[in-house]
């Protein structure tokens, strides 16, 4: 169970780290989602829908990270003092990026932001404040 987990939180952070639902009926423009963000919370979930404790390693992890989104659909991934470069692009309220991991904008306000996102039937939520 535990190299499950360490599996997708590994995968997450790698690959960027977001239940299917949408930011309310309004359109997520691509400005909303620019500039420098920082992962503060993750809660994964089972299949079967129960809270899955992470080890503090695993939030660790994921909080060491910072995510920053550029206008030309560059995003840079700053996890263990090195950059990882890929693409980014929306579609409708998923922010889909060049690894092949999709991510739903469950909510995004200029200071923060939730994603969503499914791997092997496990959930994470993870959320991000806005750097200044």
């Amino acid at each position: 169970m535990k190299k499950t987990v360490n599996t997708i939180i590994v995968f997450l952070c790698l690959a960027i780290i977001a239940t299917m639902s949408s930011c309310s009926s309004e359109q997520i423009t691509k400005e909303k989602i620019l500039g420098k963000w920082h992962p503060v919370k993750a809660t994964m979930y089972a299949p079967n829908g129960e809270v899955q404790e992470l080890t503090e390693e695993d939030v660790e992890e994921i909080v060491s990270t910072n995510w920053t989104f550029l206008s030309d659909g560059t995003l840079i991934l700053e996890w263990q003092g090195e950059d990882h470069t890929m693409s980014w692009y929306l579609e409708d309220n998923k922010l889909v990026l060049s690894t092949g991991m999709e991510y739903f904008i469950v909510k995004i306000t200029s200071k923060m932001m939730i994603l969503n996102a499914e791997l092997n039937g496990y959930t994470v939520d993870l959320q991000f404040n806005k750097v200044e």
